[in-house]
C-alpha cells in the first residue's frame, strides 16, 4: 500500500444509519448462511454488544465494520463494502488503528473468503481455522 493511501484513509464513528442500513444489507446473505436472524448485526450495535466503525477514503465511505472488544483483543466480527470501490488492503490498516484506539494488542478476524485469508497471511496474521489473528 501507498503511504498516501494511508494518509488519505480515516477511520471514524459510523453514526449514519443508511450506512448502517446498507452495510446490514450486503451483510445479509453471510449472515443467512451462518443461520443467524437477519437483524443479527443490527440488534447488536443497538445492544452494545457490537461497535461499527466506518473506513473513509477521500471523505468517501468505502467499508463498515462491526467488532467488540475484551481481554485485550479486538474481535472482528463482520464487515462490509459500502460502496464499489474494493481496497481491502486499506482494511488491515483500519482493524490496526481501532485495536490501538481500544488498547487491544491482538486482532481476531472471522472470515470464510480466501482471497481475504491470503492477504492477511501476506500482513504477518496466523490462520487458525476460519479465524485470523495478529499479535500487537
Amino acid at each position: 500500500m501507498k503511504l498516501m493511501d494511508t494518509e488519505r484513509m480515516i477511520v471514524c464513528a459510523c453514526e449514519d444509519d443508511r450506512l448502517l442500513s446498507s452495510a446490514d444489507n450486503r451483510l445479509l446473505p453471510v449472515v443467512r448462511e451462518a443461520g443467524l436472524s437477519e437483524d443479527f448485526l443490527s440488534a447488536g450495535l443497538k445492544a452494545g454488544k457490537y461497535c461499527a466503525r466506518e473506513v473513509r477514503l477521500d471523505g468517501r465511505p468505502l467499508y463498515v465494520l462491526y467488532f467488540s472488544t475484551g481481554a485485550g483483543t479486538c474481535y472482528f466480527v463482520a464487515g462490509a463494502a459500502v460502496s464499489d470501490e474494493q481496497r481491502p488492503d486499506l482494511l488491515f490498516d483500519a482493524f490496526e488503528i481501532i485495536a490501538g484506539e481500544n488498547g487491544c494488542k491482538r486482532i481476531v478476524i472471522n472470515t470464510k473468503r480466501g482471497g481475504f485469508v491470503r492477504l492477511a497471511v501476506r500482513r504477518n496474521y496466523a490462520a487458525r481455522g476460519v479465524a485470523l489473528e495478529k499479535v500487537l
